[in-house]
């Protein structure tokens, strides 16, 4: 978690500049209609699949496989490849068996950038070899694990964090029953009061 990578959030000056300039254009050029579309479907998908049971684990039934399904298809990452990468992102997230979970998901990542340099798509992976910022493989590497697999983790907390919130607060959520609040005030009040992710501000000097 505290390595020196080839990334904007661990870059400075100019380095960083090349780096974020690259991400934002990838990034920029995603359909938010689209986008939100597959959120809906993925969404549907794992309700669907603990519907009938009447009950579920809300991070590891919904949260985890709406925000891994939603996030790899952003970069074009396959189903087996965005597992992969998941898998070796909470290992080092969690700092259990982090330098196992560190080759899983530098593997996972190198095969999901060779993907597209044979045949290019309307993703994010494929929009970063073009750019001018001209990055190599292992810099277009550490640019999707902060873009995808960086992401997952966050992602999964912030949705659990919010469905508990509505579930479990029974101020937010009377106003909430009421119409007195929206899902987004719930999001904005989680990120204020429980935020997904507590520190990840990591320096390095140039």
């Amino acid at each position: 978690m505290l390595e020196r990578w080839p990334n904007a959030p661990r870059s400075s000056g100019a380095v960083h500049s090349r780096y974020r300039a690259a991400n934002t254009a990838a990034i920029d050029t995603v359909d938010q209609y689209r986008l939100r579309t597959l959120v809906d479907q993925n969404a549907d998908s794992t309700i669907a699949a603990f519907h009938t049971a009447g009950r579920a684990d809300l991070p590891a039934d919904h949260a985890w496989p709406l925000a891994l399904r939603s996030l790899n298809a952003l970069p074009g990452c396959p189903d087996g490849s965005g597992r992969r990468c998941a898998d070796g992102m909470a290992r080092v997230f969690d700092g259990v068996n982090a330098e196992a979970g560190n080759e899983i998901l530098t593997r996972a990542i190198s095969d999901l950038v060779a993907l597209p340099r044979q045949q290019p798509g309307d993703d994010i992976t494929s929009r970063l070899i073009p750019h001018p910022a001209r990055l190599d493989d292992t810099q277009m590497l550490h640019q999707l694990v902060t873009l995808d697999g960086a992401g997952i983790e966050p992602l999964t907390n912030l949705i659990t964090n919010t469905v508990l919130k509505l579930l479990t607060d029974p101020e937010f959520s009377a106003e909430l029953h009421a119409g007195g609040a929206s899902v987004r005030e719930a999001l904005d009040a989680v990120l204020h009061r429980d935020p997904p992710l507590a520190n990840y501000c990591v320096s390095h000097p140039p």
